[in-house]
């Protein structure tokens, strides 16, 4: 399918073919049931809704046509069924305490004090998944 004839479809079309398209659109509060198209839609939302989401209409279709392609992209390649991060050493080079396993749909917090390093870990995992 070429991603950008999507967004001249109905959003509730769109999600009746791929359902997974109504979690991008429930991400930005849009209403998945929508007969509009992307197109229509995004020049009917008020300035509150760009303001909201720090977005213009330019930057969120090329943000849907990218999900597009990355759904598709997910379907055709091997699947993960799990990413395990190993002990490493600290700042002050102890052994840290344990592994971290995470699986595809497990919700998972990271949390700790500030420089603790989450945003590295985070920077890391996705620098690892774009290969």
């Amino acid at each position: 399918m070429k991603h950008t004839s999507l967004i001249d479809q109905p959003l509730n079309e769109l999600i009746s073919e791929k359902p997974i398209f109504g979690d991008f659109f429930n991400s930005f509060n849009i209403n998945p049931n929508e007969t509009l198209s992307f197109n229509e839609l995004s020049t009917r939302l008020p300035a509150s809704f760009w303001e909201n989401n720090s977005t213009t209409p330019d930057e969120i279709t090329a943000l849907f046509i990218d999900f597009a392609t990355g759904m598709d992209m997910a379907g055709t390649s091997e699947k993960i069924e799990s990413l395990t991060i190993l002990a490493g050493t600290n700042k002050s080079g102890q052994k840290e305490a344990c592994n971290l396993e995470l699986h595809p749909g497990e919700i998972t917090c990271i949390v700790g004090p500030t420089g603790s390093g989450k945003s590295r870990l985070l920077a890391d995992i996705e620098w690892l998944a774009n290969a």
